[in-house]
């Protein structure tokens, strides 16, 4: 049996939203986020909750049977070639695209996406974008945000064409967090960095909130049930 070792209101949720399209029976085990800190109450290297089924205690963690698998994308790659009939290692472009998407989300994106996460919740931004370390958080960022939007124009409002797929659900998280966090800075400040959701990707956004199965991921979500909870999670401090 699949099981999905799930923290809420993480970047799990992807794996979930997979795992509600592949048809396969799956469970979850819910693991909480500390109410004041946010982070997971489980310490690495503890033996304790998560901790015990990964070393790290970070999620998500899928088990199938006595397998471990971490990392989201070696999950995706793993649910897709065993679950879902894709040969993720095929010698085509498609199969190298799908690739591509699945590791930019993390080796990329969140790469870029974090630096501006930590300094927002340091409270460290500026009302207008003016900041030397802003426009080095930004220049990376601007980058993947312009290619997300091509791609998306370029492929009909999905990233690998054809409607909302693998390559989509594996960087939702990470784009709802960019728009969360773009959305609460000023106007000056959006346009001073050159950071904001530009319309294809606000398009694909609500492509995404209106799939069945990612509507019915989040219902399973857990004990953070609020529809907007990645905007809560990620919003400035008050």
């Amino acid at each position: 049996m699949l099981t999905l070792h799930h923290l809420e209101a993480s970047r799990s949720i992807r794996v979930l939203w997979l795992l509600e399209t592949l048809n396969t029976p799956y469970e979850i085990k819910h693991y909480a986020r500390d109410p004041k800190t946010r982070l997971g109450v489980d310490a690495a290297f503890s033996g304790k909750g998560l901790a015990a089924v990964h070393p790290l205690a970070r999620s998500p963690v899928l088990t199938d049977g006595e397998l471990v698998i971490s990392e989201t994308g070696a999950i995706f790659q793993y649910l897709l070639a065993h679950y879902g009939g894709v040969d993720i290692a095929a010698k085509t472009q498609q199969a190298q695209e799908l690739s591509f998407w699945l590791h930019f989300s993390e080796a990329s994106f969140m790469l870029h996406l974090m630096p501006l996460h930590y300094a927002n919740r340091a409270g460290v931004l500026t009302d207008d974008g003016s900041s030397a370390q802003e426009a080095i958080i930004a220049r990376g960022l601007k980058v993947d945000i312009e290619y997300i939007e091509r791609t998306l124009r370029a492929n009909g409002g999905s990233l690998l064409g054809g409607g909302i797929g693998p390559a989509d659900i594996c960087n939702i998280f990470g784009l709802e967090m960019f728009a969360a966090m773009t959305g609460a800075r000023s106007a000056a400040w959006r346009e001073k960095l050159g950071l904001a959701v530009g319309p294809e990707i606000q398009k694909w956004l609500e492509r995404c909130a209106a799939e069945p199965a990612y509507k019915e991921a989040q219902k399973k979500e857990g004990d953070c049930k609020e529809a907007l909870y990645v905007s809560k999670l990620f919003k400035q401090p008050s």
